[in-house]
């Protein structure tokens, strides 16, 4: 089993949905997880997994089995340097055993040219990184991931679901 995260916000809450799948290629989720989180942390430029790690590790407490590979919606590593981004956090937070592979819609600065993904018919590139498995197998399993647009099915799923925001 996979899991596909992404959290959003609302005041001093953060809502975070996992997407549960077993293959790549899978077209609809296994299952998905949700959590709610009051009191989070204010947004910190350059701190930015100070909001939303807190509710990643609480969806992942609550799955029915430890994941294969984690998908954030984000940087694992930022720039050149390779400074830890929240991918990169999470993975240490999870003692390295899991491999997180990062999907983020925007460059960031010092951003290599091959991370890059181009998927679909989208000229705009998704930028792949990952701690634990190989940037080139990373790459790969999120160009075949189900789903014709530039987002695949899955990530747009969780995406989707974080948004939701019940009332509790």
């Amino acid at each position: 089993m996979n899991l596909a995260v992404d959290v959003s916000y609302k005041a001093d809450e953060a809502f975070a949905a996992g997407v549960a799948f077993y293959d790549w290629t899978d077209e609809a989720p296994a299952y998905e997880v949700t959590a709610r989180l009051k009191g989070i942390s204010s947004y910190i430029p350059g701190s930015f997994y100070l909001r939303e790690l807190p509710a990643i590790l609480e969806v992942i407490k609550k799955l029915r089995q430890a994941p294969e590979v984690i998908v954030i919606d984000g940087f694992v590593w930022l720039g050149r340097d390779k400074k830890d981004g929240l991918g990169g956090r999470l993975y240490k937070s999870l003692n390295e055993r899991i491999p997180v592979i990062g999907v983020a819609k925007s460059a960031f600065k010092d951003t290599p040219e091959e991370l890059r993904l181009y998927r679909g018919r989208s000229s705009r590139p998704l930028f792949i990184t990952s701690a634990g498995i190989d940037a080139g197998e990373a790459k790969s399993l999120i160009a075949i991931m189900y789903g014709q647009n530039r987002i695949p099915f899955i990530l747009k799923r969780a995406d989707q679901l974080s948004r939701s925001f019940p009332d509790c």
